[in-house]
This record gives C-alpha cells, sequence and structure tokens, in this order.
C-alpha cells in the first residue's frame, strides 16, 4: 500500500511543471494522507505530486477535487479564494511533515557523536615521592611481576606492547589477581604491534586475556590530535608504559613488556607517592570510570626519610594536555653547567637548537643517541630495505652542526637498542618517560613522563649515563654521502608527517 501511494505521490501535482497528467481517480484525496506521503510533498522541489486531482488542470486544487472536508479546506486555503494554490499545498506540507515529526512517539534520536574521555589535567606542582630506579629487563621485570602478585585492591595498566612470554605471565598474574578479588583495568594500543612477529605476540596476550575474562581496552586515539593527509596517522599510538598498583605505587619509564625488548638497554622507575595517585586518577578517568574528587591518596607502605624522596611532576602528551615539550625546553635553558641525553628515536629540531643555544652559553651537551639499526626484528621485511639511522642521522646531522658531543652507542647484545629517552641537567635534574624527541612523541602519540630532582634515583641515572658515555659509545663523525641522503629523506617525512616515529 505505501508502495502505492509514494507512487502517486511522484505523479501528482504535475501543474506545476506542465507534466500531462493521468484522468482523476476519486479514490486519490488529500484526506488521509499519512506521514511518509506528506514529507514526500514537502520536500519535493518541482512539488510533481497529486496532479491526477486537478481535475480541470489549472494548477489550483477546488473543494471537490482536494477530497477535503469544509473545515480542513479552509485551514489549507489561506487567501480564502476557494481555491489550493502550490504555495498553500506546500506551506500544508511542510506544516504536517512537522507535526507528524514531533508526535511520533518511535522517532529515532539522532547518533550522538563519541566524545572524548574528561581527563583532570597533570597538576604543575612538584610533590615528595619515593623513587627508584630499575635498568633493564633483569633488573624491571622481576620487580614488576612482584609489584603486580602483590597487589590487594587494583592493577592498572597502560601500555604499548604487552606480548610474548613476559606477556603472558603478566596475563597470568592478571587473571590470578581478578580471581582473588583485585580491580583489574588493562589499556593498550589499538595497533597492537603494529605489524611483524610484535603483532603476533601481542595478538597472543589479547586471546589469552579475553579466555581470561580479563577487562582490556584500546585507548581512543581518533581523539588525540591528528596531522593532515592521507598516511600522516597510519603510526599514531598509544606509546605509554604505565603501571599502577593499588593506587599508591606506579611504574613509569620505556620499557616495553614483550620478547623483543628484553635484549634493549632501558629503565623503569619505581614511583610511590602522590605522582602514583595521580597516575591512578588519570588512567581512571581514561578508563571511564573516574575516581571521587574526595579520594584520598593511600598512604605509603613505608615511612621515607627526606634525603630518599624525590621531588617530581608529571609530564605528557595527553587528549586534552600536551607539556612535555614546555617543560623539556625550560629544563634546557636553565642549565647552567652540563645536560646529558640519552635517546632511542630523535627527530625534532626545536630540541637540538635548544641545546646548541645551551653550549653557546657555556653548558657542557652531551647526547648519546641509537644507531637505529635494528628495525627488522620488528618488521622483518624491513632487512630488504636498507634504513640504518632512521630517523636519528637527521637529528645526528643538525647536533653535530651545532657543535655538540655525540656518540652513537654501542649495542652490548644482539639487537639491541638504547631505548630509553632520559635527560639531565646539572646532574640535579632529569626527564624520562615513553616520548621521544619527535613531532609526533611531542603532540601525537599518547606518551608520559617525569620530571625528578634529588633523591637517589638522581643518583642512579648520573652514574648510568656516565658509564654508557665511557663504556658504550663511538664519537659520532660527521655524516658520509649516503648517510646525509637518509637525513634528507627523513626530512621530507617529517614535511609530511609520515613517519612511525
Amino acid at each position: 500500500m505505501r508502495a502505492q501511494k509514494l507512487f502517486v505521490l511522484t505523479l501528482a501535482l504535475s501543474f506545476l511543471t506542465g507534466c500531462a497528467a493521468g484522468p482523476q481517480t476519486a479514490s486519490h484525496s488529500l484526506m488521509g494522507m499519512d506521514q511518509e506521503e506528506w514529507r514526500s510533498l514537502s520536500s519535493s522541489t518541482s512539488l510533481e505530486s497529486l496532479s491526477e486531482l486537478d481535475g480541470n488542470r489549472d494548477r489550483k486544487l477546488t473543494l471537490s477535487e482536494s477530497g477535503l472536508d469544509a473545515d480542513s479546506f479552509r485551514q489549507i486555503d489561506v487567501d480564502g479564494n476557494g481555491k489550493i494554490s502550490t504555495d498553500e499545498l506546500l506551506r500544508e506540507a511542510t506544516r504536517q511533515a512537522r507535526a507528524f515529526q514531533q508526535a511520533a512517539p518511535d522517532t529515532e534520536p539522532e547518533k550522538v557523536k563519541p566524545q572524548p574521555p574528561t581527563v583532570t589535567p597533570l597538576s604543575l606542582e612538584t610533590l615528595p615521592n619515593a623513587a627508584q630506579l630499575f635498568i633493564d629487563a633483569e633488573q624491571i621485570y622481576p620487580a614488576i611481576l612482584e609489584s603486580m602478585r602483590t597487589a590487594q585492591e587494583t592493577i592498572q595498566i597502560d601500555y604499548f606492547l604487552l606480548g610474548g612470554t613476559i606477556g603472558k605471565q603478566i596475563a597470568d598474574i592478571l587473571s590470578e589477581r581478578q580471581k582473588a578479588g583485585v580491580k583489574v583495568r588493562v589499556m593498550l594500543d589499538g595497533q597492537a604491534g603494529i605489524a611483524g612477529p610484535t603483532q603476533t605476540q601481542v595478538r597472543e596476550v589479547l586471546s589469552q586475556m579475553k579466555l581470561d575474562l580479563v577487562p582490556f581496552k584500546f585507548f581512543p586515539i581518533k581523539f588525540m590530535p591528528q596531522n593532515r593527509g592521507m598516511l600522516a596517522n597510519r603510526f599514531q599510538i598509544d606509546h605509554n608504559k604505565l603501571i599502577v598498583v593499588d593506587r599508591r605505587v606506579a611504574w613509569v619509564g620505556s620499557m616495553n613488556l614483550f620478547d623483543f625488548a628484553t635484549m634493549n638497554h632501558d629503565l623503569m622507575a619505581r614511583i610511590e607517592g602522590p605522582a602514583a595517585f595521580e597516575l591512578s586518577r588519570m588512567m581512571s578517568e581514561e578508563w571511564g570510570e573516574p575516581l571521587s574528587p574526595l579520594a584520598e591518596p593511600p598512604v605509603m607502605m613505608q615511612p621515607v626519610l627526606p634525603s630518599q624522596n624525590s621531588q617530581m611532576r608529571l609530564t605528557q602528551t595527553g587528549i586534552q594536555q600536551r607539556n612535555t615539550k614546555q617543560v623539556l625546553l625550560e629544563n634546557i635553558a636553565a642549565a647552567k653547567r652540563s645536560i646529558s641525553v640519552a635517546m632511542f628515536e630523535w627527530s625534532d629540531l626545536d630540541v637540538v637548537r635548544a641545546l646548541g643555544d645551551a653550549k653557546r652559553r657555556g653548558v657542557q651537551v652531551r647526547v648519546l643517541l641509537d644507531r637505529h639499526a635494528s628495525d627488522e626484528k620488528y618488521m622483518p621485511w624491513l632487512r630488504f630495505v636498507d634504513l640504518y639511522g632512521m630517523p636519528n642521522l637527521y637529528a645526528a646531522k643538525h647536533l653535530l652542526k651545532e657543535g655538540i658531543d655525540l656518540k652513537w652507542y654501542d649495542a652490548q647484545l644482539a639487537m639491541q637498542e638504547l631505548h630509553m629517552k632520559v635527560a639531565l641537567f646539572d646532574g640535579q635534574k632529569a626527564m624520562f618517560g615513553s616520548t621521544n624527541y619527535t613531532f609526533q612523541a611531542f603532540n601525537n602519540f599518547r606518551e608520559t613522563g617525569v620530571e625528578v630532582s634529588g633523591g637517589p634515583v638522581i643518583e642512579q641515572l648520573n652514574a648510568m649515563f656516565e658509564q654508557d658515555w665511557a663504556n658504550r659509545g663511538t664519537t659520532a663523525k660527521a655524516l658520509n654521502v649516503k648517510e646525509r641522503i637518509t637525513a634528507g629523506f627523513v626530512a621530507y617525512m617529517e614535511k609530511k608527517r609520515i613517519g612511525w616515529w
């Protein structure tokens, strides 16, 4: 029946366009038209409808032609001339369509556009926390596993890579702790390792957590700033490395939790205090379970002497706040004696220029940079393409131009990377975390770091850097032709924002 009515509407009111009409059929009239018919009529630009009712072909409808009762006819015949004109008919069609729209109880609501999670900005205030540094897999993994095994209330994880044997061990602990009543929340990167064996390792752990009913989500990376260009956001990731246990102990740093990370030179810090609670609150808000504004930070498990405290504040590249680069540049500008950097990936020239300015005012500047020659361990097909040094040759070219002391890190194990991202200022303050010195890390990736001054962790970081600088680095020389070509290619990719770094 509805199909027949719509067919009639396509033939009606041809008097507006001069179209021919068939003979009048008494069974059709304006009386009893339904919602669909009035809506169709109101949206018709040519009003080619109801033409068969116009018996005398004068492009107007009389009372008898309309099929309406006298009262209904008068409501449409606004000018009272005894005929319904095309304008009057269109006006009535629009009114009827709106009336049906307002009266329909089952009208499907408009789809609500998803909104980003509302996350309270990280505090800019520095507060005392207890912190301890763990270096490389043999120190980091056992300590993190033990920390999660002792969880009594909550385990919150936000991680880029969770896979392989170490990932499965963590999944087992999460399943066991959840059965014991611990609330578990796992946030992961939606790329699941992007490609190759890395992705395979991560997906195996995802399958295990799904079978064990361990709750996990993928970070809503679409709410992070997006670059223009078809391929510009292909590699956008949640690059965080965060774990918080019982809202009081946090693990912050740059060590991934998967098998291809075990050989890397890397670090994580165990933090207990206000910073851990703030990270817990942030992760709860991103999950969609914000803490009560009145929630009090849990007390430290063990009293800490003032001499063992470190002053800390957190930085991030997040949905509502991106301040890591700003804090980094402020610390570079404030340094008076020395700046030491150990970095995995680097392409941001603003930081290079800031270090050049520091050197010109008499600050000792040293940079230990990863050679970036082992990407094929993540994506085996890269072994057919010589991508040695991307993007770091680009930074190296400009660091050398600024006269900065630069060394390439010498791997101590097969496929080892200098994966940490750490800067030291005057031997008294440091910044470290998941953030590489790249445009994407400062603007588009999800990253978290910490600024720390004082306490044992600073002593540990200084000792580590001095040992690496003395024993694990080769002085960088001027780039050869091939390396300059690679640096130029990186410059192009930076301009187009299509790099994976």
